[in-house]
């Protein structure tokens, strides 16, 4: 039975998951097919006596960058890096130049000549999966020489910072305990300054408490004062040390983030694909299923598809490619605008090694082995040949890409490292959202002001009429209270004779200061503004232009004389 019906007999028995990771991208096209092909039937024609002695068929198969072999017509320029570690494989073994030879063939032609008995492949250094279907098809397999898998490519501008970059300085959860303690702190010093010295603390209250703990956080001078007590200075000192601290950890936390260039991009692993637009070469696409991906076939027969593949990705029209690890670093790194980039850890990993024939003598193997564990112990080789042929940069982009996202660390040729307005365009946007508080809380004042304008300009001629009545008596006008309702400002006006200067005394109410003079008299004192608290209702009557509240609020009395017996 031939090697490629033996292959899809065991594949079929056993549902093998694991077929894609056999069959790699074809290098050659179909018109090169035949000439490979017929390569392979003239050398069994030669026979296989010499299959396992000197000089050695190296079958190996194009898929870069472990093989770069399509096209070339000398082996000597034969590339990649299972090409360079045979090469210091063979070195460290001792053989000669002579002792082996390259045969870049086919994929799959490769793995049937290797299962077949009457094969001309000495063995195959061509990164061959030690998968369960090799094994079950007899293969032997040396030392890994790399460990593969899924992985996923993205393409992507890198930015430096975002709009909102300086509120990612702390978690949400920060920023609300901030706003809480904030406002705890005022409510802690208006308590303790009121219950220690009552009527006598500082006469700003819980309004100017709060204004003074939000401006110590921001740093703005609030000119409340200073607290009176112990406990309140305490409290003071502490929140004012939180308040440094949070300051300048916001400060160097934000000139990291708007410095740090990051993708702009949402994937950042395969647990992001789910319900993602994703490609993937077709023999994969099952076995992206179980991870809930449901990734788009396409075509990877040669250099042209995977071209074709990555042109999809830049083009937006998917969000993702998922391909072989190796392959995804390969090509993130030789892109020339560095706008592709591998994005998580790999998955679904697995080793790739040399693989052997059925029958190949053990000892060959062994050696083989032997040599690929010396030269990564000696010289770290798999590691030096891995930054050289699959991460490193093409020729045409000197500088290369950073491609590991994901560590603050990433880098292109176009990125600009100073600070653009876009990255702090959202200090302006918070500076217009105070803008629209402020102008929405000056129309509430404005339309407060003025229905309570309207409210004492409807009391004042009924004061006046009042007073017409009994110009014996001395009316009561109800004012504008201060301090909550049902409080009043009273004051008693001793009307003078004409000429004189009116005096005052507690127990008489007084008109409201809008309050227009009295019908009856012409030239009666005009009133301003009624209202006070009860300590004004013990000062002396003084003579002035008006009468000056807690509030603000002024009355005023006009320097004409009154008439005698008139009350305001």
């Amino acid at each position: 039975m031939g090697g490629r019906a033996l292959l899809l007999l065991l594949c079929s028995s056993l549902a093998c998951a694991s077929f894609a990771h056999v069959v790699r991208p074809l290098a050659a096209g179909p018109q090169d097919r035949d000439a490979i092909k017929s390569t392979l039937r003239a050398l069994k024609a030669a026979g296989n006596s010499s299959r396992f002695s000197p000089p050695y068929n190296v079958c190996t198969s194009h898929w870069a960058p472990i093989v770069m072999c399509d096209g070339i017509d000398d082996s000597a320029d034969y590339t990649g890096f299972q090409v360079a570690l045979w090469r210091e494989i063979a070195r460290d073994l001792g053989w000669a130049d002579s002792d082996w030879s390259f045969s870049c063939v086919d994929w799959t032609a490769m793995i049937d000549d290797l299962v077949d008995p009457d094969g001309v492949c000495s063995f195959a250094a061509a990164g061959v999966e030690v998968s369960l279907t090799n094994i079950l098809l007899g293969l032997k397999f040396s030392w890994p020489i790399y460990k593969s898998g899924f992985h996923v490519l993205i393409a992507s501008a890198v930015e430096q910072g975002g709009t909102w970059a300086f509120a990612e300085a702390f978690h949400w959860s920060v920023w609300v305990v901030l706003g809480a303690t904030s406002i705890i702190v005022s409510f802690l010093v208006t308590a303790a300054e009121t219950f220690t010295y009552g009527n006598h603390a500082n006469r700003k209250g819980l309004r100017g408490w709060s204004w003074y703990s939000m401006g110590k956080m921001v740093q703005v001078p609030t000119h409340v004062g200073d607290p009176k007590t112990w406990a309140s200075k305490v409290l003071v000192l502490g929140y004012a040390f939180l308040a440094l601290i949070i300051v300048h950890l916001f400060t160097a936390t934000t000139a990291n983030k708007l410095t740090m260039q990051r993708l702009a991009n949402d994937i950042t692993s395969k647990a992001d694909l789910p319900g993602k637009k994703v490609i993937s070469w077709e023999p994969y696409v099952p076995l992206l299923r179980k991870y809930s991906i449901d990734a788009s076939p396409m075509a990877w027969d040669n250099d042209d598809d995977m071209a074709k593949m990555l042109a999809a990705l830049r083009s937006h029209n998917y969000q993702a490619l998922v391909l072989d690890s190796p392959v995804v670093q390969y090509f993130a790194a030789q892109a020339e605008q560095c706008d592709l980039f591998p994005v998580g850890d790999p998955f679904e990993t697995f080793n790739l090694a040399i693989a052997f024939p059925p029958n190949a003598p053990s000892g060959l193997a062994s050696n083989v082995s032997a040599s690929i564990v010396r030269l990564q112990t000696h010289s770290a080789m798999l590691d030096v040949l891995e930054n050289k042929h699959v991460k490193a940069a093409s020729a045409t982009n000197s500088g290369g890409c950073n491609t590991l996202h994901g560590t603050g660390e990433l880098h292109g040729p176009s990125v600009d490292p100073q600070i653009g307005f876009r990255q702090v365009a959202g200090v302006w946007y918070i500076q217009l959202i105070t803008l629209g508080i402020a102008l929405l809380l000056t129309f509430l004042e404005q339309l407060r002001y003025r229905m309570r304008h309207r409210s004492s300009s409807r009391t004042a001629p009924d004061a006046a009429a009042a007073a017409a009545a009994s110009p014996g008596q001395q009316p009561a006008v109800e004012g504008a209270a201060l301090g909550g309702e049902g409080k009043e400002c009273v004051a008693e006006v001793a009307v003078a004779a004409p000429g004189k200067t009116p005096s005052w005394s507690t127990g008489t109410k007084v008109a409201p200061a809008d309050a227009p003079a009295s019908p009856a008299s012409p030239a009666a004192v005009t009133m301003a503004a009624a209202a006070g608290q009860k300590q004004q209702q013990q000062q002396q009557p003084r003579q002035a232009a008006g009468l000056r509240a807690d509030a603000g609020e002024r009355v005023a009395f006009a320097d004409a004389p009154t008439m005698p017996g008139e009350v305001l």
